[in-house]
């Protein structure tokens, strides 16, 4: 796992036992036999089969914690778990890149969503955009010419899941929350969907330990 033989293993383990469990099981029975070729080949100093090892060790790494938090997200939203209100800090299109400066050092954050006069999300600007202006020109320019335009948004509704493969894609560590109408109503990061899988995995892992229900309602876990 997860080369072929591996995804045949966890599909017959699918059969007994839940789909996350499956996955983990098979992924644990291609760790071992990563550590096992990893073993012959530094012995027999076949450095592909070292290789080898590690990308199989890794990849079924990779692909049971993939799952896992899918699984762990499945009924939870984006507005469950995105921050709103007061809490998102916006920054005007017309802030000079000076101001933005400050502001960035006074609040301690380095990257801001661009919003309009209508609260309507148009940008997003980061301290690095910031920093492409000289100092002797950051009075001039403003966030507006800095800005990042082409921007991944999501909505309130989107699959917690869904959000962090966007993230993944594109390389960002949040994503902008916009309603129908492209009005900002939040942000959500990968810190926000971590935070969010770890809450439930301790519930579940609770429940477990007590023998309660492990299909309670998902309660905001903003």
């Amino acid at each position: 796992f997860p080369m072929d033989g591996g995804r045949v293993l966890r599909a017959l383990l699918a059969s007994r036992y839940p789909y996350p469990t499956a996955t983990k099981l098979a992924a644990n029975v291609g760790k071992l036999f990563a550590f096992l070729m990893g073993f012959v080949g530094i012995l027999s100093q076949d450095w592909l089969l070292v290789g080898l090892a590690l990308f199989v060790y890794v990849a079924a790494s990779g692909e049971a914690k993939q799952t896992a938090i899918r699984a762990a997200l499945e009924g939870v939203t984006v507005d469950d778990v995105m921050t709103s209100g007061p809490a998102v800090q916006t920054v005007s299109p017309t802030t000079t890149v000076a101001g933005l400066l400050d502001r960035m050092a006074r609040e301690r954050h380095t990257g801001y969503p661009v919003v309009d006069s209508r609260e309507e999300l148009i940008g997003m600007v980061s301290l690095d955009d910031a920093r492409s202006i000289t100092e002797v020109e950051r009075d001039a320019y403003t966030v507006g010419d800095v800005m990042e335009r082409d921007i991944t948004a999501i909505a309130p509704t989107a699959d917690a899941f869904t959000a962090l493969q966007a993230m993944q894609e594109h390389d960002v560590g949040r994503l902008p929350v916009v309603d129908e109408a492209g009005i900002l109503i939040g942000i959500v990061s990968k810190t926000d969907l971590m935070t969010a899988f770890n809450v439930i995995q301790s519930r579940e892992d609770a429940t477990s330990v007590i023998g309660g229900s492990s299909g309670a309602d998902i309660p905001s876990l903003r």
